[in-house]
């Protein structure tokens, strides 16, 4: 089976082009949620939890989906939007978990849109291997944790 295939047709308007003109076909066994913002980074649907501290608090949360840079989170817990979060993603007992810093970019309900601020390495290689493991290209996975790793080397010197 390959990954899902999106079909986006643009309908002219008269007026200046909007997110309300596209007429979007999901042809897919695996159902995606599809935000009309820009990604930078492929979103891959998983099966994990979050452990999330915030301001000493701690919470719990499973992952919806993740990507090299951010993950979409469901949780009933009151995160504050202003505040940045520790997070401790954990997929199985025999992986080891992937720890970030992010920040709450979105929220709407018990779903949150998290970016991740800082990642250790090792949390980063093992978020890549996961990424690649579940996703059906890995080269776009490859080519987008390099394109980051440029991005925050740019942003470093």
């Amino acid at each position: 089976m390959s990954g899902p295939v999106f079909k986006i047709k643009y309908l002219p308007s008269t007026t200046l082009p909007s997110f309300d003109n596209l007429e979007l076909t999901i042809e897919s066994q695996r159902k995606c949620a599809i935000n009309t913002e820009r990604r930078q980074f492929t979103r891959v649907p998983v099966t994990a939890k979050a452990l999330i501290e915030q301001d000493g608090e701690k919470y719990v949360a499973k992952v919806a989906d993740i990507s090299l840079n951010g993950a979409h989170l469901k949780t009933s817990s009151p995160l504050d939007k202003e505040t940045p979060v520790n997070l401790q993603i954990i997929f199985d007992e025999l992986s080891p978990p992937i720890h970030m810093v992010a920040k709450i970019v979105y929220q709407k309900g018990e779903d949150y849109g998290v970016e991740c601020q800082e990642i250790d390495i090792d949390s980063m290689l093992q978020l890549r291997s996961i990424l690649t493991l579940y996703n059906n290209d890995p080269e776009t996975i490859h080519q987008e944790s390099q394109a980051l790793w440029e991005r925050n080397t740019q942003e470093t010197e």
